[in-house]
């Protein structure tokens, strides 16, 4: 799986279906859900294939067609449909596991947070202890703040599966935002101990270990992202972050530009890239970046708030002005426009 995307993965599993070979494609639909756990097209193909494997599917579940129909609106990103569709089917099917977990899957994806929390939490009462709707819990509950809870939900899917790289990842994230940085570095290297060539832990152990001040080390952990997965723009402008920190500018610039090649529309590493050149007093450049990022999101606060700086700087005051006064029109409380 850490070679293919889910696409080219659920890609391959149908060929071996169409062949005939359905061990392979069993196994490849599970290594599907070991990554991405409620996807929900690997979820109901497996389900077709593995009658009573798994407690996505069940006698109380309702009949395939009906999933597949739920899946291809899934497929086609109707969220909102999805959800709506699965929510009514549910007081059909009260104890359908895999309908409850695509009633997440869909909520969470549709921004249905308290929905999501709410269908989560039915699917981990009918999985009895099975992980994977206690780490969908953990997420619903973490988009919603409710950190704490979130964390224990983790830590109940971990008791069921304590290498379950995902949930540890996840709970990295969690503890990371609740400023407990060495917890969280410890879940992500519990996730690489079982998995090396998890390229979102390194990337999110960078982030930890540069919160810690530790640039030399959270530099090896994004190129080591970067040596798995070369197009992942975020471990790049991390990168870039990283070397800013550590004076190195000329590889920070170096490391934005790569991410922006991948990825041109990257809001953030347009204004990391200003930041990085403003500090070599590049400011032409660094005001055409910040006004690139500007040009993806008007109400970018912080590039609207540097751009003022670098306008400031070139000896503009009244846009430098302009721009602080937009900067705190999509944000009033933004402290940097005020200062400057």
């Amino acid at each position: 799986m850490a070679e293919m995307t889910v696409d080219q993965a659920l890609a391959q599993a149908e060929a071996f279906v169409r062949d005939g070979d359905l061990d392979k494609a069993r196994k490849l639909y599970q290594a599907i859900l070991d990554d991405v756990p409620g996807e929900v097209r690997a979820k109901a193909a497996l389900a077709k294939l593995t009658e009573g494997e798994s407690p996505a599917t069940t006698t109380n579940d309702p009949p395939q067609e009906v999933l597949e129909g739920l899946v291809a609106l899934y497929n086609q990103h109707q969220f909102a449909a999805v959800a709506e569709q699965a929510g009514r089917l549910t007081r059909q099917y009260p104890d359908a596991f895999i309908l409850w977990n695509i009633l997440g899957a869909s909520g969470a994806q549709s921004r249905q947070l308290a929905l999501a929390e709410k269908a989560f939490r039915r699917a981990a009462e009918l999985a009895g202890g099975h992980p994977e709707p206690l780490n969908n819990l953990g997420n619903a509950l973490k988009e919603q703040g409710k950190l704490d809870e979130a964390v224990d939900a983790y830590q109940r899917a971990l008791a069921a599966k304590p290498d379950y790289v995902l949930a540890l990842n996840n709970l990295g994230v969690c503890l990371q935002e609740q400023d407990r940085v060495d917890e969280a570095i410890e879940a992500y290297r519990k996730a690489l101990t079982h998995q090396p060539d998890y390229a979102e832990a390194h990337n999110h152990l960078g982030v930890a270990l540069q919160l810690q001040g530790n640039l030399d080390a959270a530099v090896a952990s994004y190129r080591q992202a970067l040596s798995i997965a070369p197009k992942y723009v975020d471990a790049l402008n991390n990168l870039g972050n990283a070397h800013r920190d550590n004076k190195d500018l000329d590889a920070a610039i170096a490391a934005y530009r790569s991410a922006l090649r991948i990825k041109p529309n990257y809001i953030i590493a347009h204004n990391n890239l200003g930041v990085a050149l403003k500090e070599q007093v590049k400011l032409d450049e660094a005001v055409a970046a910040y006004k690139q990022a500007l040009a993806l999101d008007p109400d970018y606060t912080e590039a609207l708030s540097n751009l003022g700086s670098a306008l400031q700087a070139q000896g503009k005051p009244e846009d430098a002005v302009a721009a602080y006064r937009k900067a705190l029109a999509s944000n009033p409380g933004y402290i940097e426009a005020q200062i400057n």
